[in-house]
């Protein structure tokens, strides 16, 4: 006996239990192989260090205030209130692995009881992709993900309060994945005709959600990121294609969420916010999502379905390629990389002072130190940094502007590695320092 299955947006297929399991189950299997061929070939990349600091921090029971970062600020509040917990009772792998693997399963649940045999496809391209989070280092937004799969998986089922719970998780462990969840809930909302109740009061619930992150942002979190025109260009130009797509079967779901991530594209170029260009961070849903719209139109316009196919696969797949890049350019030379600057500063009678240290590209330089116990000037997390410390961001420092930093900062020393740097924020203040007319003492060089 069949039951039938809500879908998104309004689409209805009866799929036996069994059968949706089955797929749910494949679309898991999948991503097992796709999380371990990403772990195998790729490097660590991204955010890891920082997730490694915060971890630490979590375990020796810091949880409201870290002095070791940016002269003092709150680690999970503003990232995330739950992720940085779990490592600590099984690793990091395992929390991570499982996260994408479930979200496999939820994206395969979801698209076959909303597409029917047309979701199939996206399901399992969605496994392929299923490692993206990991491989960037995005560990985090992965477990966030994870939820926000589950709470549309919830809302698919009927269960208002189940989807509330998933909400709340995904604001714990990842505010940006929350923000997504409600772009795709609104799509879905706006592409149902009529008002229910059950809408009514989960838009309530999901507001005090909202509510509740924007204070936790506006008193523990800030910072802003950056949000290039070409990267708001390309973010607009796949969602035009995107809806047209999706308008091409009449079917609402998929355009409202394009117009609706559009408009959040907008809305983070124009507005300093923390969120920037990880509005794009969506990328990986996009192929799947893309496809169902292609499938279910029959891939016709075929000129119209051939271009939003193209630019949805070139968009998620291109940045991989920084990934591998950052896998073999840009390794973790490891701990004993550090050791002359560490030596260095452990032979200082007094530890009473406070480190710079040249931003590198792998930024392994915000773990390997406070885990010696030096306190940085900085550390790594973009948004805070840009907002704290916008002076280092401009193309060129004077040498009184730098010292006038310093000396806000407390900074006693500046480390100069001999890796490579980070490409935002770290070319003026080393050609600053390489000039010799910083107006500091070098007292070691390796």
């Amino acid at each position: 006996m069949s039951a039938p299955a809500r879908g998104i947006g309004g689409v209805t297929h009866a799929l036996s239990r069994h059968r949706n399991l089955r797929e749910a189950t494949l679309a898991a299997g999948l991503a097992t192989v796709a999380v371990v061929l990403a772990e195998v070939l790729l490097g660590t990349a991204g955010d890891v260090p920082a997730h490694l600091y915060r971890t630490a921090l979590a375990e020796r029971g810091v949880l409201v205030w870290d002095g070791f970062w940016y002269g003092g600020h709150d680690p999970f509040a503003g990232y995330s209130l739950l992720y940085y917990f779990l490592p600590v009772l099984v690793g990091h792998a395992a929390v991570t692995s499982a996260s994408c693997i479930a979200s496999a399963a939820l994206f395969g649940s979801i698209a076959v009881r909303a597409w029917g045999p047309a979701g199939r496809w996206p399901a399992w391209v969605f496994s392929l992709l299923a490692p993206a989070p990991l491989a960037f280092g995005q560990w985090p937004y992965a477990l966030g993900l994870a939820m926000l799969l589950g709470g549309l998986c919830a809302l698919q089922a009927g269960r208002t309060w189940m989807t509330l719970l998933f909400a709340g998780l995904a604001l714990a462990a990842s505010p940006l994945a929350f923000s997504f969840l409600l772009i795709a809930l609104a799509a879905v909302f706006a592409a149902r005709p009529a008002v229910t109740r059950k809408m009514l009061g989960l838009s309530g619930g999901l507001a005090v959600l909202a509510g509740l992150g924007l204070v936790l942002d506006a008193g523990f979190g800030g910072g802003v990121q950056d949000f290039s025109g070409p990267e708001l260009t390309r973010l607009l130009l796949l969602c035009v294609l995107g809806a047209a797509l999706g308008l091409a079967r009449e079917y609402n779901f998929i355009p409202f969420f394009f117009l609706l991530w559009a408009a959040a594209g907008l809305i983070a170029f124009a507005v300093d916010n923390p969120m920037g260009h990880n509005v794009t961070r969506m990328r990986f849903l996009i192929v799947p999502l893309v496809l169902a719209a292609a499938i279910r139109a029959r891939f016709r316009p075929r000129l119209l379905a051939a271009a939003a196919l193209i630019a949805a696969f070139v968009y998620a797949a291109v940045p991989y390629a920084s990934v591998i890049h950052d896998a073999t350019k840009v390794p973790d030379h490891g701990e004993a990389a550090w050791a002359p600057a560490l030596e260095f500063l452990r032979a200082r009678p007094s530890r009473e002072f406070r480190v710079e240290v040249v931003p590198t590209a792998a930024h392994w330089e915000a773990w390997y130190l406070p885990r010696a116990g030096f306190v940085l000037a900085r550390g790594w997390h973009r948004p805070l940094d840009r907002e704290r410390n916008s002076a280092l961001y401009k193309q060129t420092i004077t040498s009184s502007a730098y010292e006038m930093w310093l000396r806000t900062n407390a900074a006693r020393y500046v480390v100069l590695p001999p890796f490579r740097l980070d490409f935002e924020a770290a070319d003026a203040e080393a050609k600053l320092l390489r000039s010799g007319s910083s107006g500091l003492t070098l007292l070691y060089e390796r």
